[in-house]
């Protein structure tokens, strides 16, 4: 995977990230892997193109909670990704 680029991001509610992009030279998509980090460098969200050209998302378990959502470094599949 090589780094292709990099943005903070703002949240309207206050919250402030980064997210990473990833290209695989290997593949025929110029995006395959995507970071999102919070500004404490904590990993919430992964999200790629499998092998089978799917879309899948991990995000951190703690941030589905909606009522109290907080950062536990455990990350959840999301299934139900759809083929590009």
């Amino acid at each position: 995977m090589a780094l292709t680029d990099y943005a903070m991001v703002a949240e309207e509610g206050g919250g402030v990230g980064v997210i990473i992009f990833y290209d695989d030279p290997r593949t025929n998509w110029e995006l395959d892997y995507i970071e999102l980090y919070d500004i404490s460098g904590d990993l919430l969200v992964v999200s790629w193109i499998d092998r089978f050209g799917v879309y899948q998302v991990a995000i951190d378990r703690a941030l589905m909670n909606k009522d109290h959502p907080a950062v536990d470094g455990v990350l959840v599949l999301i299934t139900g990704g759809t083929k590009l």
